[in-house]
């Protein structure tokens, strides 16, 4: 499938905890291979934990290495709450602007 055509892909998950973590990977995985643009809203998440923060960590460095554009838009304060608990907001880049 040739990505020259499909430009933008958002994805929208609602928990990002270590029982979700294996379908998110491989659905961040099939995403970023078939896009050249990925936009995580994050405005949905409830629940995230260390694994969730990992596939953020993950996606975004695979997305680095690809040469295509990622973002992660309108954070929950779950997610919010985990980036600062770990000093992460800086890593990611993202404006971090409250969803809900």
């Amino acid at each position: 499938m040739s990505t020259d055509n499909i430009k933008l892909a958002v994805l929208k998950p609602e928990n990002m905890t270590i029982y979700e973590a294996m379908d998110l990977q491989a659905l961040f995985s099939a995403t970023l291979a078939a896009h050249k643009q990925i936009e995580v809203n994050l405005s949905d998440v409830v629940e995230i934990d260390c694994a969730g923060l990992q596939l953020m960590v993950s996606l975004k460095n695979d997305a680095i290495k690809q040469k295509k554009s990622m973002a992660f838009t309108a954070h929950s304060r779950e997610v919010i709450e985990l980036l600062d608990l770990f000093n992460m907001t800086q890593f990611f880049g993202d404006p971090v602007i409250l969803g809900k």
